[in-house]
């Protein structure tokens, strides 16, 4: 789990795959009864969603800054994705043609700079939603 020390994972199975978590931060502002009503999926995409919104995670970290930053560690993985997709024959978003001698190339420039723009947009809807709340 990526954002464990956030997060307590319950033994109760929320899918085949995912057990329930609570937020620490929750818990600790409004105790466990009422906590365990507002339980969520363990899946990282569900935690993530999660803190972004808790005020009581917010007010936690040190503010909304604080908060992109935590999260801000999920955000490398989606740099990953974005890099591997330019250069993988099977991806639907390849940049050059499957018969290309260059199938494992390195990404250009202007693919990395594709990916940080990707990085950014993501940085800034997650920003957008944290002001919001």
């Amino acid at each position: 789990y990526q954002f464990i020390s956030y997060i307590e994972v319950l033994d109760e199975k929320a899918n085949k795959w995912q057990n329930y978590a609570i937020c620490h931060a929750y818990h600790n502002a409004v105790g466990r009864p009422t906590v365990l009503l507002q339980k969520f999926s363990s899946k990282s995409d569900q935690v993530k969603n999660h803190l972004k919104k808790c005020k009581h995670f917010i007010n936690a970290q040190g503010g909304k800054e604080a908060v992109l930053k935590i999260l801000g560690i999920g955000l490398k993985e989606i740099e990953k994705q974005d890099t591997r997709s330019y250069t993988d024959n099977t991806s639907s978003n390849k940049l050059h043609d499957s018969n290309d001698e260059s199938e494992n190339k390195t990404p250009s420039n202007n693919e990395v700079q594709m990916s940080e723009e990707n990085l950014n947009k993501e940085s800034k809807k997650l920003e957008d939603e944290i002001n919001v709340n």
